[in-house]
């Protein structure tokens, strides 16, 4: 009999027992252990048959394999394919159900792991974001409204909201704050919940907040503010929602405060500010309420505590005639007794063009952005007389700020015909506040507040940007930091107008398309 040679259609052969004793004879290549043709054929059909049984399990483990992929693909596009209503079915229950600490229901029945709270109300008071954006009563009384709610209903009133925060998510968590002894001053940024105000927040941390925390935090410490926005749908709050918390993990200087996100109920915004500010485990000596389309310079705005500096004094209520027509003379002064630690409500006192003061009367011009029509706001309303200072950034004492917070639950806890007429009809905060010290303190002037016309030299302790943030804050940053601010004016306006000149100022502003919306001045 010939030699068996291997074929190569037999190639497991060479891993058979046949296959090995065939290389053991490498001379002739003949199958030397078969005795006969029978057991040729015996072995070949054996071979055979481990093949088969080799190929059935290669197929059916194939099969396997396409199984599974097919499966974790289907599992993707089912996942990417969550509709919005799906996923506010999943965060329905997250936010009106209760959980134990950071852990939610998804509508499978799984426990996530989630870290979706922000401080609300208070500094270190921690709630579900979508909750602080939508519980608006968490102090109980409406602050500021007409509503008809007094006296034994208020006090009800309260303890039942107070119940329902309760049964809010939520959780105490210990505050980082400044260590001085003497001046801890909190400053309140006040800004929404929307993309163009992140810009706004964004460039204020590349530059003066940024200057806080790296060379004043023993003594400051600054965080923004947002109310509750008017979202349209569920998902629309669930963005909101998703990118706070993702800011406020970066940057941990973003709060949640009680109160519609408007502009006719800034006074609520302003109450929930001085009360978050009272409530911090800091204890706060001083509040500076601001906006985030400023640029402020805190080495400044200290020394003004420290050595109790201001450039005029005038009296709140005007009530006789040289109490309207007496004039800031733009002198420094000091206080005797420093660091001024009470009794400051100090700002740029707003005024007109002529350096007098008359007070506050209502705007009747409907193209004018603060408009109040004699049917929704009669002359008779009042408050007649009230100077005030201008809302972009006014710096308070801590009773100052007790005093603004403790009138104003005063006043809302009385029967509406014991409440002054204004009262939650006047939508201008600065106004009202002034109205509600009136009885307590002084206005204080200084030089170094800027309005949005005014040039920028170099006693600058805070200017009002307006439209022109963030485009400028960045420049003005750079300006500080260098040194060169302190040395001479820079410019800080990119308008056709002439720095310091209101009327000028008015005219370019009133050019630009936003003028329309938001009204002329």
């Amino acid at each position: 009999m010939k030699g068996f040679r291997r074929s190569s259609t037999l190639p497991e052969l060479q891993s058979t027992k046949y296959g090995s004793d065939h290389r053991k004879s490498s001379s002739s290549h003949s199958l030397t252990g078969l005795s006969s043709n029978t057991d040729l054929l015996r072995a070949l059909k054996s071979h055979a048959s481990q093949s088969r049984s080799t190929n059935y399990s290669l197929v059916v483990q194939s099969i396997l394999c396409c199984c599974l992929v097919l499966m974790l693909l289907g599992g993707l596009l089912s996942y990417s394919s969550v509709t919005t209503h799906e996923r506010t079915a999943r965060y329905h229950l997250m936010i009106t159900r209760e959980y134990s600490e950071k852990q939610v229901l998804d509508t499978t029945g799984v426990l996530e792991e989630r870290n979706d709270r922000i401080p609300f109300a208070k500094p270190n008071l921690l709630v579900q974001a979508t909750k602080a954006l939508q519980f608006q009563e968490y102090d109980a009384v409406p602050l500021y409204s007409t509503d008809a709610l007094g006296g034994a209903a208020v006090k009800k009133e309260k303890e039942m909201k107070k119940e329902n925060m309760e049964r809010l998510f939520t959780s105490e968590t210990a505050e980082s704050c400044p260590s001085s002894d003497t001046v801890r001053l909190f400053v309140g940024i006040a800004s929404r919940a929307s993309v163009r105000a992140r810009a706004k927040r964004n460039a204020i941390r590349d530059s003066w907040l940024g200057d806080i925390v790296e060379s004043y935090g023993n003594s400051v410490k600054g965080t923004f503010l947002v109310s509750q926005p008017n979202f349209k749908s569920q998902g629309e709050l669930l963005n909101l929602a998703d990118d706070l918390i993702d800011e406020y993990r970066l940057y941990k200087d973003i709060a949640v405060i009680p109160g519609p996100e408007n502009y006719m109920a800034l006074p609520i915004k302003t109450f929930s500010m001085m009360r978050y500010a009272l409530s911090s485990t800091c204890q706060y000596t001083h509040v500076l309420k601001t906006d985030d389309d400023v640029y402020l310079r805190i080495g400044y705005l200290l020394d003004i505590i420290h050595l109790g500096i201001y450039h005029g004094v005038l009296k709140i209520q005007a009530n006789t005639i040289s109490d309207y027509t007496a004039k800031i003379d733009k002198i420094p002064k000091r206080k005797e007794a420093t660091p001024w630690m009470t009794s400051m409500y100090l700002g740029k006192v707003d005024r007109n063009v002529t350096n007098t003061y008359p007070g506050f009367e209502p705007v009747r011009d409907p193209e004018n952005k603060w408009y109040l029509s004699e049917d929704s706001y009669p002359d008779e309303l009042g408050p007649a007389g009230i100077r005030w200072i201008s809302g972009w950034g006014y710096l308070v004492s801590r009773d100052v700020a007790e005093h603004v917070w403790e009138e104003a639950q005063s006043i809302a806890s009385k029967e509406v015909h014991q409440r002054p007429a204004w009262w939650g009809r006047l939508p201008w905060e600065d106004v009202v506040v002034a109205t509600l010290l009136s009885d307590y303190t002084d206005l204080y002037h200084h030089e170094g507040f800027k309005a949005a016309w005014d040039s920028c030299k170099n006693d600058t302790v805070l200017k009002h940007l307006d439209n022109q943030a963030p485009l400028l804050v960045a420049g003005l940053g750079e300006q500080d930091r260098t040194g060169l601010w302190d040395k001479k004016e820079v410019v800080c306006s990119a308008g056709e107008y002439e720095p310091g000149d209101y009327n000028t100022w008015k005219r370019w502003r009133n050019s630009l398309p936003d003028a329309k919306t938001v009204g002329k001045m």
